[in-house]
């Protein structure tokens, strides 16, 4: 959820990061961010991408990492910040979705 700090009502830095540290306890992963430009033209915009490396010993088959991407356009400074917020919960589902998988190997 986004703060109430500033007169921003999207999410800022701070909830990003709040996000990744909850990201990283609950699925026990180290979470990273690169951002790139896209070099398309003058403004070609950006691409980010999260990534969440899974920590300790996993399963056979399972996959040790997961990672997501969106480009994001630089007409509308305002949305670096929430587009990378969203990966957060995108890259969240995904972790669940692929260690929910690891169980599976698991059981076999």
């Amino acid at each position: 959820m986004a703060s109430s700090r500033g007169t921003s009502n999207g999410p800022d830095w701070e909830d990003v990061e709040q996000t990744m540290r909850a990201l990283e306890e609950f699925h026990s992963v180290d979470v990273e961010i690169s951002i790139v430009p896209l070099h398309l033209g003058k403004t070609g915009g950006l691409n980010a991408r999260a990534v969440a490396v899974r920590r300790g010993v996993f399963s056979v088959g399972a996959m040790p990492s997961v990672s997501r991407s969106v480009r994001i356009g630089c007409t509308d400074p305002s949305q670096v910040v929430a587009r990378i917020f969203r990966l957060m919960y995108d890259l969240d589902r995904d972790c669940g979705q692929m260690w929910a998988q690891a169980v599976l190997f698991q059981q076999a």
